[in-house]
């Protein structure tokens, strides 16, 4: 099953369209508690320094805001979803209705995407079913633009048929890097750069399940390959750019390696810190 062919959800969970909110539950007949979410859709942007820029997409491209509010029964079963998209950085009031009285844990993640990526998707969803094994995946290893930051947030309601109402903030699960090069052309020798990371630093994916510990939230590639995995690239004619990456911690050692052909030689090397949340800027003169 496929959610506007981003987020892929296990399992046969029905959804269907109302307005701009998609909206599904997977309740039989239940007694009616009714209940407000609100998922403040700016926040990530504000945490990562990219509200202005973020801004600017929604307003001037096809790029929107695509959002997954999940409900867990106490048990860790999922009874609940809906997915919101919105160009609106603010905090989104989201009805939710049918959850029978008792214990549950709310958890909400965002990113962007524009009709035209659609088909290009840079993350599913798996183990949806359950809250214990529920996580966030980058499809594949393709460098992250700032547009696809994902942000996550999780909370816990008890409903005893009062009106309830929930708040999540997503909070950013990587960081931004901006790659910039000065004084690189086409008279440089190369015709592209990369930024990457080795293999056993990268990290891939989280899990949703807030009981986890945070060394135990992350997905992260346990082999040992040849090759690094690239955060983002640098171009003569585009020497900078941002990119997002979920990798981030202390001594992460980074590799600049400048490409003529299918050749590469290694160009700089340095341990840096990615902070969660964080705004890093690689700077490199080829001229020094």
């Amino acid at each position: 099953m496929v959610l506007k062919k981003l987020f892929r959800w296990a399992g046969s969970v029905a959804l269907a369209m109302a307005g701009t909110l998609l909206v599904q539950s997977c309740n039989e007949v239940l007694p009616v508690n009714r209940g407000a979410v609100y998922l403040n859709t700016a926040s990530l942007y504000e945490e990562l320094g990219i509200t202005d820029l973020m801004t600017e997409e929604l307003e001037n491209s096809e790029c929107f805001v695509l959002a997954d509010l999940l409900i867990y029964d106490k048990s860790g079963k999922l009874v609940f979803g809906q997915e919101i998209e919105t160009a609106m950085l603010t905090a989104l009031p989201l009805e939710v209705s049918g959850l029978a009285e008792g214990e549950y844990t709310i958890v909400a993640f965002q990113t962007t995407v524009t009709p035209a990526r659609e088909e290009a998707v840079d993350w599913k969803l798996e183990g949806v079913e359950d809250i214990r094994t529920a996580a966030v995946l980058a499809i594949d290893e393709a460098p992250l633009t700032f547009t696809s930051a994902i942000g996550y947030a999780s909370t816990t309601v008890s409903i005893h048929g009062d009106y309830f109402e929930a708040f999540l903030t997503p909070k950013a699960m990587g960081g931004i890097v901006e790659i910039q090069i000065d004084n690189f052309t086409y008279d440089s020798g190369y015709s592209f750069m990369t930024l990457g990371f080795k293999p056993e630093n990268y990290c891939y994916g989280f899990y949703l399940d807030p009981a986890r510990s945070d060394e135990d939230r992350w997905v992260v590639i346990e082999e040992t390959v040849k090759y690094s995995k690239i955060i983002g690239f640098a171009y003569p004619d585009k020497p900078a750019g941002r990119y997002f990456t979920m990798t981030h911690g202390e001594n992460i050692p980074l590799t600049l390696i400048g490409f003529f052909g299918e050749a590469g030689e290694v160009i700089a090397e340095g341990n840096y810190t990615l902070a969660l949340g964080g705004n890093f800027l690689y700077y490199f003169d080829l001229d020094n």
